[in-house]
């Protein structure tokens, strides 16, 4: 899964300070955790800059620009796909880089990353070779992707700001406005190619589903129902099945100090399979699972109790 690109160098100053657009070879690497899809967008070797820095300055930053938006497009169908994108960290060969404010250019947005180099590294004005490395994490949003093979690529620039003023917050408009303003060229985009395996994400990945009754009157019953996302990337049958109590027919009843609660995957008080709940759900459509609990309040003092969810799709 491992890519290559080289993009055309070019450099605009701004009046004291100048700029550097260069490229390095790029490999993006990952794995599929349900419908997330997190990596690496890593860059180490030889390059090519384009430099208009014609003497030492005193400060000089380097930044990693990445769109929010992956495009995928379907291998056997030729679909396109939007995916969102979120990186999680940056670095360079001197260590990690910081994370500055979003910028934003039409209808898409950008995450910026930046570091200060040693000032003055780079040789004067033109063209040369470079050796350079930098790492990006990200995770991807798969869940609009139907499972199958895509080619994917993420629309990001990296450059170099330089400038005899401490000002990196204004180099990463900088560096994205000259990639805007180059087109094409301007943006280190290279492809890759990943397979989506079929899955479904359940309950926004949160592990506990919690149900709070408040307090209660003793002699009385609280029902409260919450309501559990489900969204897969093809069609798929969901299973939803309680235990840890007494299963029942209408639930699984579960003790909690002198009361008790009905816990059900059905929308009825009773009704025969409550504790377990079967529903198909289509491709990249949200669907909710209510699970339901039923608490008869007996005596005083507070009551909790726990039952196991196993939620399986094929």
């Amino acid at each position: 899964m491992d890519y290559c690109f080289f993009v055309l160098f070019s450099a605009q100053a701004f009046g004291a300070d100048c700029t550097v657009i260069y490229s390095l070879p790029l490999a993006l690497t990952g794995s599929q955790n349900g419908l997330s899809y997190s990596g690496t967008i890593g860059g180490k070797g030889n390059g090519r800059y384009n430099s208009t820095c014609p003497t030492r300055y005193q400060f000089d930053y380097r930044y990693n620009i990445v769109s929010k938006n992956a495009v995928c497009i379907n291998l056997t169908d030729n679909r396109s796909y939007i995916a969102s994108v979120r990186t999680l960290s940056a670095s360079l060969d001197n260590g990690a880089m910081t994370r500055y404010s979003d910028l934003s250019a039409g209808n898409e947005s950008f995450e910026v990353w930046g570091k200060a180099y040693p000032g003055g590294i780079f040789p004067g004005m033109g063209l040369g070779n470079i050796y350079g490395f930098y790492s990006t994490k990200m995770a991807m949003d798969v869940s609009s992707l139907p499972a199958g093979r895509f080619s994917c690529e993420i629309k990001n620039t990296h450059g170099a700001y330089v400038s005899q003023s401490n000002n990196p917050g204004r180099g990463g408009q900088v560096i994205l406005n000259q990639a805007l303003s180059l087109g094409a060229s301007g943006w280190a985009t290279g492809r890759v190619t990943i397979s989506i395996n079929a899955a479904c994400r359940i309950n926004n990945t949160q592990t506990v589903l919690g149900i709070d009754h408040g307090s209660v009157l003793s002699g009385t019953e609280s029902v409260k129902q919450v309501s559990m996302p489900v969204i897969c990337n093809k069609d798929s049958n969901v299973t939803v099945r309680l235990s840890g109590g007494v299963a029942q027919n209408d639930g699984v009843l579960v003790n909690v100090g002198a009361s008790k609660s009905l816990v059900s995957v059905s929308s009825h008080d009773s009704g025969a399979d409550a504790a377990q709940l079967s529903v198909n759900v289509k491709n990249n459509v949200n669907t909710n699972i209510v699970v339901k609990s039923k608490l008869m309040a007996k005596g005083s003092g507070y009551q909790s109790g726990n039952v196991i969810m196993t939620v399986t799709y094929i």
